[in-house]
């Protein structure tokens, strides 16, 4: 049922003084739906109280639509974060596993500059040098693991 503004009045009570605004809204089917709003309104444009009328027959049916819509909001926006969470958590993942990847085909090419034949050339090696993890003493190295430290001649003197 699509309303339609039909009229606006002034209601009076018992002792002459304006009480209400009586806003009259119909449909082409010949409804005639009576909304009473407050006594100062009648000098609102005849748009203006088609909406307030309209919001009054809303929230006299429907009391509970504004916090409704909101929930609906709430309800959208908490999806739209979950979806970027998820995304993000994936983008996250992708990333960790690329630089493990990136780590481990690192550590070959290193291993295998260092394992060349004859040694390795003095520019390969600062470049290897200043790319490797440096030495830390709270840390125990096993076999395999690359590390750049300084040259023991220099601090050992059995060397």
């Amino acid at each position: 049922m699509k309303l339609e503004y039909g009229s606006k009045s002034q209601e009076f009570d018992a002792s002459g003084v304006a009480s209400a605004t009586k806003v009259t809204l119909v449909n082409a089917d010949g409804a005639i739906v009576p909304i009473m709003l407050p006594a100062d309104k009648i000098s609102l444009s005849n748009t203006e109280l088609f909406e307030l009328a309209l919001e009054a027959l809303y929230q006299e049916n429907f009391p509970q639509r504004a916090e409704n819509e909101k929930f609906n909001k709430v309800d959208e926006q908490l999806k739209q974060n979950k979806e970027m969470a998820a995304r993000l958590e994936q983008t996250g993942t992708e990333n960790k596993e690329n630089l493990d990847t990136v780590s481990a085909i690192t550590e070959v090419l290193i291993a295998l500059a260092i394992s060349q034949n004859g040694g390795m050339p003095t520019n390969a090696y600062g470049k290897v040098a200043a790319f490797v993890k440096p030495l830390v003493k709270s840390t125990r190295y096993a076999n395999g693991d690359i590390v750049a430290m300084p040259y023991p001649f220099d601090t050992n003197p059995k060397w």
